[in-house]
């Protein structure tokens, strides 16, 4: 295979700049089709709507455990579980105090779920978006090429998506199989997860 063999810089060269100095035209055309076949990816952009879908189910998900345990640890032992409340203010910006006032705690929770109904709201957006999306690509012709710029851009984000969930990309380093595979797993993990959640 010949998408061992490159770098991703010399891909991203040769994609975006036409920089076919160590990749050559020929080359490139082969590795660009092997990443495209092992990675499942047609379009970075495709990787970028499902990757910030399952993150907002994840949130949307530890929100609702976060408040029905708080809850059910209130009425087993009349205080919340206040070891979290830096968990959730740390990664949502949810800053929760306890009064020794169960209603007063009560309330602080109530505001929680209000402020996170838009988060609901913009997931079912996204997933409509992403479903219309792929039935328009099902009709598109399969020649039809992103616009470079646009190709360029959808590719930086899903690299940066990719560092975000803690993958290490080295430019220099990673191959292009590589890279390939982190894509791969994690679009395998992404519809492994949406499947169990839309299963229930």
């Amino acid at each position: 295979m010949a998408y061992e063999k490159y770098t991703v810089k010399q891909f991203i060269d040769a994609w975006f700049n036409k920089d076919y100095s160590e990749l050559t035209e020929d080359e490139f055309k082969i590795v660009y089709s092997e990443y495209q076949d092992e990675s499942g990816l047609f379009m970075s952009e495709d990787f970028e709507k499902q990757s910030f879908i399952y993150h907002l189910n994840q949130r949307i998900t530890f929100i609702k455990m976060f408040l029905r345990l708080q809850r059910e640890f209130i009425s087993e032992f009349e205080s919340p579980f206040i070891r979290d409340f830096e968990m959730v203010k740390d990664r949502y910006g949810y800053n929760l105090k306890w009064n020794n006032d169960i209603n007063d705690f009560e309330e602080q929770l109530k505001k929680i779920e209000l402020r996170e109904v838009k988060h609901t709201t913009l997931l079912e957006s996204k997933i409509k978006d992403f479903v219309n999306s792929r039935k328009k690509d099902v009709v598109k012709n399969n020649d039809e090429v992103e616009d470079l710029k646009k190709s360029r851009s959808s590719f930086i984000r899903m690299l940066n998506s990719l560092g975000k969930i803690g993958f290490i990309i080295d430019k220099k380093e990673t191959t292009v199989e590589e890279l390939s595979l982190m894509i791969k797993q994690q679009m395998e993990e992404v519809s492994e997860y949406n499947q169990k959640q839309y299963a229930r």
